[in-house]
């Protein structure tokens, strides 16, 4: 993951969070000016308990999981083969043979093309691996290098035959 990965993936929790806390305050707001559902003790709970949910969202998604998913998503690329490691809890190590991937896609949100950032996506028969946040040069020169080895690949093999 590149080093703005981690601020790309801070600012989309931020984003998140917001429109979270707005749509929980505006039904706060909307039961205590319209509805009247809930009298005194109960509202004041129910704002308590929603305050505590805003801040859980705020610790969660706006500091540990950016940092662990900066600490456990990375990759490894070598001449015949690319390693890939992802997840948060249950981290996979996948070793990919470079011939073996059928197709390489790369995704840019609205966000990551403002820090030049691209998710590849690699497709393999046995699934899907992705390399997240990445410099979108760095995604380009990987694509390249996955194209020309399975085009040397496939010219050993015709070479051979």
């Amino acid at each position: 993951m590149s080093s703005k990965g981690k601020r790309v993936l801070v600012i989309g929790a931020i984003i998140r969070t917001v429109i979270i806390a707005v749509c929980l305050i505006a039904a706060l707001v909307i039961e205590h000016v319209w509805l009247h559902w809930l009298s005194n003790t109960p509202f004041k709970i129910t704002c308590i308990i929603v305050a505590g949910l805003i801040l859980l969202q705020i610790i969660w998604d706006c500091l540990l999981r950016p940092w662990l998913m900066n600490r456990q998503h990375g990759y490894l690329l070598k001449t015949h083969a690319i390693t890939v490691q992802e997840g948060m809890w249950f981290v996979k190590h996948l070793q990919i043979p470079l011939f073996r991937i059928q197709n390489v896609d790369i995704e840019e949100g609205w966000l990551m093309r403002k820090y030049q950032l691209a998710t590849l996506n690699l497709s393999t028969a046995g699934g899907n691996a992705e390399i997240l946040l990445i410099d979108k040069t760095t995604a380009q020169q990987i694509m390249d290098n996955i194209k020309h080895s399975s085009l040397n690949i496939s010219e050993e093999l015709e070479v051979g035959e």
